[in-house]
């Protein structure tokens, strides 16, 4: 269904041509990105491409832009089904420590990458977008207990998960810690061939599609 309310800004440093990096901010309240766009202009991100309004012109200024980040700022009861992932978009949520339990599960849900509080600096939150493009997660240190919790939640309401292999462990770990597919194969005293078929077997046991999605699962997981 067309949501009217939701609004959002592609912001980029330069003039948005390829190689210049892009954010943008998506909310159902005008005023949130409008507030976030100030922000982001009073640093690296100067140049706003595009503001839109409405589900479909959000989601076709999306598509047409691509931008590396998007932060999204919702109040919404259904998310509106954005699909970064076709371009390799990573997703940034904005939650506030004391929202309803019901949005970290719902934030959960929705397979972001990142979760940072709305209480966040200007710095932090240039921090936060940085090591979401570097790293593919972020997880603000004051939602990470409410982060956990709504994991577990999740997690105990899902199919029985296939159980992980010792090595499959081992493998997400060193993932995590940001070793490369050789480096692991090295350590583990096999084949780089090897190692990436555990990373498929383990990308198809936990449902996840990137390397991102597995160091998330690592830290909610306490595997590192």
């Amino acid at each position: 269904m067309e949501d009217e309310r939701l609004c959002a800004a592609v912001i980029t440093a330069g003039d948005g041509v390829a190689g210049d990096p892009s954010v943008a901010v998506v909310s159902d309240r005008r005023l949130s990105v409008a507030a976030l766009a100030a922000l982001l202009q009073d640093g690296p991100l100067d140049t706003v491409l595009r503001v839109v309004r409405g589900t479909q012109d959000v989601k076709a200024a999306l598509d047409e832009y691509r931008p590396e980040v998007i932060i999204a700022d919702g109040t919404w009861s259904r998310w509106p089904g954005i699909n970064n992932v076709s371009w390799g978009g990573r997703m940034l949520l904005l939650l506030d420590p004391e929202d309803d339990p019901r949005a970290f599960k719902q934030a959960v849900q929705s397979g972001a990458d990142g979760y940072l509080s709305r209480s966040a600096s200007a710095t932090a939150l240039g921090n936060a977008i940085e090591a979401i493009r570097k790293d593919h997660h972020y997880l603000d240190p004051l939602l990470e207990g409410h982060i956990h919790w709504a994991t577990e939640e999740v997690r105990l309401r899902l199919p029985l998960e296939p159980r992980l292999s010792q090595r499959e462990l081992e493998i997400i770990a060193a993932i995590a810690k940001g070793r490369s597919t050789k480096e692991i194969a090295r350590d583990c005293s096999v084949t780089a061939k090897t190692v990436c078929n555990h990373i498929s077997h383990i990308y198809g046991k936990l449902n996840i599609k990137d390397r991102g999605q597995l160091v998330m699962y690592a830290v909610q997981e306490g595997l590192l």
